[in-house]
């Protein structure tokens, strides 16, 4: 079968002439001495997806999505986000919002007033705020003291803050980590308002996504000449170049 425009096959992107992918990675390795933590992961998102980054405990995850944002240092391999490679970071995460593990706030203070704190910290006009806020649900509890939300709220409004810098690309490492079902189906419709908004979402997940559960698209991707720590686990062939499309749940 023909892939359409803006989907991926092996490394390749084929979406529209022109128009570069979010995140492209080829043979991007990360190594702790004899240990690998990525070995030889290859996989691109195109522009205006939701693409899910599916594996367990242990996959290389989040080690992947440190090495995207600049947080650690390949071993091996290239990637580039959002065109720019990763090692010139300063050049590409002002237009990326990311949400890696827990986000910590003020428990003391409002919503409303955590993104405002963020937004003097990062330099953003404080106008965002409500509109954050607005986007991720979350405008009718804003005044609320942050101590007081539910554990799917305090995750929605981390995402209120990756939001604050209007980003080309979001970044979501385990958002529903640790959320009963009411937080989960919380989390899985905002990301169906993302999608709807055209904005483009990396999100990963310990949970393979069953195929009819939700109107938002989804790419599982971990592909390559070698991959094995993610290939592995994820029991997909070595160097497949396997695309597979789901719906997105949890």
């Amino acid at each position: 079968m023909k892939p359409a425009a803006g989907t991926t096959t092996g490394s390749r992107w084929t979406g529209a002439v022109g128009e570069e992918p979010a995140i492209r990675a080829d043979r991007l390795t990360k190594a702790y001495g004899p240990i690998h933590a990525v070995q030889e992961l290859s996989f691109t998102v195109p522009s205006g997806t939701v693409a899910g980054f599916v594996g367990p405990n242990g996959a290389g995850k989040t080690t992947t999505i440190r090495m995207l944002l600049g947080l650690v240092a390949p071993t091996g391999g290239t990637a580039s986000v959002l065109g720019v490679p990763i090692g010139r970071g300063a050049h590409y995460l002002p237009r990326v919002g990311a949400l890696i593990e827990a986000p910590a706030f003020y428990p003391t203070l409002s919503g409303r007033r955590n993104l405002q704190v963020l937004a003097t910290l990062g330099g953003f006009p404080h106008a965002r705020v409500d509109a954050a806020l607005e986007r991720v649900g979350l405008a009718g509890r804003a005044g609320d003291r942050v101590g007081g939300y539910s554990l799917g709220m305090k995750q929605r409004l981390g995402i209120a803050a990756a939001l604050l810098g209007e980003p080309s690309l979001l970044v979501l490492d385990e958002p529903a980590n640790g959320l009963d079902p009411a937080g989960i189906l919380e989390i899985r419709a905002l990301l169906r308002t993302l999608a709807d908004d055209g904005s483009t979402v990396f999100v990963s997940s310990r949970r393979p996504p069953p195929s009819r559960k939700s109107s938002c698209r989804l790419r599982r991707r971990a592909v390559g000449s070698r991959p094995r720590s993610l290939a592995r686990r994820l029991r997909m062939p070595s160097g497949s170049g396997e695309r597979r499309e789901s719906r997105l749940s949890w």
